[in-house]
């Protein structure tokens, strides 16, 4: 991008990351806060990276997704603490239609665990490998409500982009950084729940972080 730059002077450049070139260097960066460069008039920045969903208003009544992650760099899979989660979910909302997957981090054995408890006859589990491109965006269209383990904190704001109530699933943390506490500060702040019941997660929330900085770029420029 910085050398695209050099050639098209008339160009813009922006960069949707923190870069490893100075920031200086580009027309703007646009960084999610949780990387902790302060804004300024060449950095926007983001609540979480952003991402190309938009909040179609599909949203069905009762209708539920739980996404599961799996272990990570700052996260320890938990296969008792996600069960007993999904458990709970199943039984606060018995009269929602409550459809599961995975993600290629969950462990392969889990689904068949998952299968021997007596509460999965009420899920409709959908394992990543028989899903298709594009099917947990339109599921996130059609869901009044997410659960998404915490470790995929990029499916947290995709969730609250399509305009869904959205819960977290915890899971055992390796270690604290900016992106276990930016979970614990959207607990905090209300915009997720760990409550296991769809009324007692939080109202949809109008998050719209991609319109914002396009809006601001063209008004810019």
């Amino acid at each position: 991008v910085w050398l695209l730059g050099k050639i098209f002077k008339k160009a813009k450049t922006i960069i949707l990351m923190k870069p490893n070139l100075p920031t200086i260097w580009f027309n703007y960066a646009v960084i999610p806060e949780h990387d902790g460069i302060p804004a300024n008039n060449r950095v926007i920045v983001t609540r979480g990276a952003l991402n190309p969903i938009r909040n179609e208003k599909r949203h069905q009544a009762s209708r539920i997704l739980i996404a599961l992650g799996g272990s990570s760099k700052r996260h320890q899979w938990n296969q008792e603490k996600v069960l007993l989660s999904v458990q709970k979910i199943v039984e606060n909302n018995p009269d929602a239609e409550i459809i599961l997957t995975t993600s290629r981090r969950t462990p392969a054995e889990f689904i068949d665990i998952l299968r021997q408890q007596s509460f999965a006859q009420h899920l409709q589990i959908f394992p990543v490998e028989q899903t298709p491109q594009g099917w947990i965006f339109e599921e996130m269209q059609k869901a009044e409500a997410v659960w998404v383990t915490e470790d995929s904190v990029s499916m947290v704001f995709e969730a609250l982009t399509a305009g869904c109530r959205v819960g977290v699933i915890a899971i055992d943390r390796l270690k604290d950084d900016r992106i276990t506490h930016s979970i614990d500060q959207m607990i905090e702040s209300q915009l997720i729940s760990q409550n296991t019941c769809v009324v007692q997660l939080p109202q949809p929330y109008a998050f719209k972080e991609a319109d914002r900085v396009a809006t601001y770029l063209l008004a810019k420029n």
